[in-house]
């Protein structure tokens, strides 16, 4: 299905930014991986007993379209994998439930079933500080941030890559659009305006990234924005 014109807003906390390099800030205890090639996805479960749920995924599709496609979980045994619908699929955005899981569910590669993201057990969204505006142009809006119970500084830069191709490799190709300085723990920003007049091409990716003064920094971002026809 392809998405629709619509405002949309993510929101993450992260447990685990370090200081060694520039990270794509996520919820993940484990390492979020991007499709390192256009392939097709599975979704599994970490629990037998999730044989209900449906799972919607966000992605880039191999002709750069953005879509949703939805799957059920295996309905004998959440633990089999299931493949998901919609052909080949080139980037990847993010996913949600409509029904908690019992376990960790997984999005996964197809080939070599490569960890992409997951779903933690009693959420319905997966977490990652991302956005792909496909064949829409986006208005950014506003975002803000908080450090939590964090030891150190921590600089968060909001980045847009005009090439979403960028999302395999982030360390080029992208204009900084805004920081965030946070100092030691509970420190919150404040809310960021930003350029209502800005309007971003189509075929683009923006990504807030973070590193720390140290490692295991904890901070919760909240990115706005507003994607169109024109």
């Amino acid at each position: 299905m392809k998405i629709p014109d619509r405002d949309w807003q993510v929101h993450v906390y992260d447990a685990d930014v370090d200081e060694s390099a520039y990270e794509l800030i996520t919820e993940l205890a484990t390492t979020y991986v991007q499709l390192a090639a256009d392939d097709t996805i599975q979704v599994v479960s970490a629990s037998a007993s999730d044989i209900t749920q449906t799972v919607s995924i966000v992605t880039i599709d191999d002709e750069g379209k953005k879509v949703e496609n939805s799957i059920h979980v295996d309905t004998t045994a959440g633990t089999t994998a299931v493949n998901l619908g919609g052909g080949t699929h080139r980037y990847y955005e993010g996913s949600s439930l409509d029904i908690p899981g019992e376990g960790v569910i997984t999005i996964r590669r197809t080939t070599d079933t490569t960890f992409i993201d997951s779903i933690a057990v009693g959420q319905l969204k997966s977490g990652a500080v991302q956005h792909f505006n496909g064949e829409k142009y986006t208005r950014l809006k506003r975002w803000w941030a908080s450090n939590l119970a964090g030891t150190d500084d921590v600089e968060l830069q909001l980045r847009w890559y005009p090439n979403d191709a960028s999302c395999r490799v982030v360390t080029t190709g992208f204009e900084i659009v805004d920081r965030i300085q946070l100092a030691t723990a509970q420190m919150d920003s404040p809310i960021h305006e930003l350029d209502p007049t800005k309007v971003y091409p189509p075929g683009g990716w923006f990504a807030v990234v973070g590193k720390g003064a140290s490692a295991d920094e904890k901070v919760s971002v909240t990115l706005t924005g507003s994607d169109s026809n024109s």
